[in-house]
């Protein structure tokens, strides 16, 4: 996928776009945000990122979250939503 061009939709706001800078010097991001302020649409678009930018050969990620009954239910759809148009992307 080197050189293609691939638009999930996602645009960060002011905020997230300082997270993704430090996302990319710092191993760890700390971010003290508000209920229903962005953070697992920024962490899945971070991760999808670092992921298609990854020079390994089949890159993986994972979310985490208590319980996968939650991790389901807060993430999955946003992780669909941001990277279905992304080729050769397959959900398990």
């Amino acid at each position: 996928m080197e050189g293609q061009e691939i638009s999930t939709g996602y645009t960060p706001r002011k905020w997230q776009k300082t997270v993704h800078y430090l996302s990319e010097k710092y191993r760890f991001v700390v971010a003290n945000v508000h209920r229903r302020g962005g953070k697992t649409v920024l962490s899945i678009n971070d991760q999808a990122d670092h992921l298609l930018r990854s020079e390994r050969r089949q890159p993986q990620g994972v979310y985490i979250a208590p319980t996968y009954g939650q991790a389901k239910r807060v993430a999955w759809d946003y992780y669909k939503q941001f990277t279905n148009m992304i080729p050769g992307v397959q959900y398990k």
